[in-house]
């Protein structure tokens, strides 16, 4: 396997940037307020986890999923700042949550660059663990044929973990408007009315639009109209994700970053995909698309293909998402905790 960085490489561009990483010794604390010497000022810090393991690609079955569960264990404690996996998961969610686990299953990327069913079984493990029934659980997305290209069986009625689309019978979208800023659109019903908790699970992509779709836009698969925002994608992604309905109840992104794609997104094109091996962990989805967008970004350099805003599609909703109007996360590299999380064979 081949990547275009060396470590050292990409902790100086990192360094260049701003943003602080720290080793599995480093003491990291999500949202914390944390002294800074300079001017003596005390400011909020979000923490976003990256872990990656190069052995995944190579792995396949029980043993490829060992390894997700493995750095997904590890992410989630440290991104909860509980050393413990079950607490952790206890920390976000309780026994009688109805948890939707938000998923993005285009048919145009398929099984290669949707949400991989390996990492939310293993999600699944994670709530299930903290005392959440699985008849409590919802994989979900905008159609069940969507979910069935990506792996997923469809599983409406039955025992065990629910897996449909709102597109199934008897679901489907809200009656009424939901209207938040520049958005009126109706709601899909799973979000709305079945769950009381969600988990976002975005995958890293680039997008032909908006720049990059990561956590916030993974939401647009929750609106029954997304197409008509894409003349004014950027304060449409910003403004959807301010509805409490989204904000409020979800508690944390898992952004799968085992594929990930940095042109010509989002759908598959197998020249433009590589193996990132990792995952993207955090409670604050503004500073985790932030850090996704760097990513892409440094996949283009690499590449010698020009940065997304020369490319006239710079992902602006970051930005406006942090915003003092917004106030849905940071955007700032000195207040991104960034900690990295290297498990088998170090990946760049």
């Amino acid at each position: 396997m081949e990547f275009n960085q060396s470590r050292r490489e990409f902790l100086q561009q990192l360094a260049i940037l701003g943003i602080n990483l720290l080793g599995l010794s480093g003491c990291v604390t999500s949202r914390r307020k944390i002294e800074m010497v300079k001017e003596s000022l005390v400011y909020d810090k979000s923490t976003v986890v990256i872990a990656q393991n190069a052995e995944i690609s190579d792995a396949v079955g029980q043993a490829r999923q060992g390894k997700i569960q493995k750095m997904l264990d590890a992410a989630v404690s440290r991104a909860t700042e509980v050393s413990s996996v079950t607490a952790a998961w206890r920390k976000l969610f309780n026994p009688n949550d109805t948890v939707g686990i938000k998923v993005n299953c285009l048919r145009s990327a398929g099984k290669y660059l949707s949400s991989h069913p390996e990492l939310v079984n293993c999600i699944v493990n994670g709530l299930v663990s903290a005392g959440i029934p699985q008849g409590q659980i919802i994989v979900w997305d905008r159609y069940n044929s969507e979910l069935q290209n990506a792996g997923y069986e469809i599983n409406r009625d039955g025992r065990g973990v629910k897996y449909y689309g709102t597109d199934a019978e008897g679901v489907g979208y809200s009656s009424e408007l939901l209207i938040s800023g520049s958005v009126a659109s109706k709601i899909s019903k799973i979000l709305s009315t079945y769950c009381t908790a969600i988990i976002n699970v975005p995958v890293l992509k680039d997008h032909n639009i908006a720049g990059v779709t990561l956590s916030l836009k993974n939401f647009f698969g929750a609106i029954n109209d997304p197409n008509k925002y894409h003349d004014n994608i950027n304060a449409a992604v910003a403004d959807l994700n301010t509805s409490p309905l989204i904000k409020e109840k979800t508690k944390i992104t898992i952004c799968d970053a085992l594929k990930a794609i940095y042109d010509y997104g989002p759908g598959y094109h197998p020249q433009y995909t590589w193996d990132y091996n990792g995952l993207l962990v955090s409670t604050d989805p503004v500073a985790i698309d932030q850090i996704g967008a760097t990513i892409i970004e440094k996949k283009r350099a690499a590449t010698g293909l020009p940065s997304l805003a020369q490319a006239g599609r710079p992902p602006n909703y970051i930005a406006i998402a942090a915003d003092a109007e917004h106030k849905l996360g940071t955007n700032e590299p000195e207040k991104i905790e960034l900690v990295h999380l290297e498990l088998g064979v170090a990946t760049y």
